[in-house]
């Protein structure tokens, strides 16, 4: 239960930190997202990140995505725990899609991925990679 606890708490001050750190959209040599809030907000409700399935993971997970807003960018960033982007996926069109993400490009642990949109971090979920 310590274990379950502290990770918790890590990844609460990870969010808080994304979502502070970022100013208002992704800064040259940052490659972390913005923060989101009501002055930034360009992209409708109907735009949807979903949790991975299955989660945890061994073997391969898929990530689902709904976007319906006209965009300029979009992609689906992947963060360790301390925040570096690890992997970035773009999205070239509107409609619903999913990305997939095999057994070996992550080391077991967990991970935050977060769907963009306009320079806008639309939502952010957890992935947990298993042996």
């Amino acid at each position: 239960m310590l274990l379950i606890d502290t990770l918790s708490n890590k990844i609460e001050q990870l969010e808080e930190q994304i979502n502070s750190c970022c100013g208002n959209g992704l800064r040259q040599g940052n490659n972390t997202p913005p923060p989101m809030n009501e002055n930034n907000l360009t992209t409708k409700s109907k735009d949807v990140l979903y949790q991975n399935k299955p989660n945890p993971y061994n073997e391969r997970t898929s990530i689902d995505y709904q976007i319906e807003s006209e965009f300029s960018n979009a992609l689906i960033m992947i963060f360790n725990l301390q925040g570096t982007l690890l992997k970035s996926f773009p999205i070239t069109t509107t409609g619903k899609g999913n990305i997939f993400i095999n057994n070996g490009e992550f080391k077991s642990g967990m991970y935050l991925y977060s769907l963009i949109i306009n320079d806008v971090e639309i939502d952010t979920k957890r992935m947990i990679v298993s042996d």
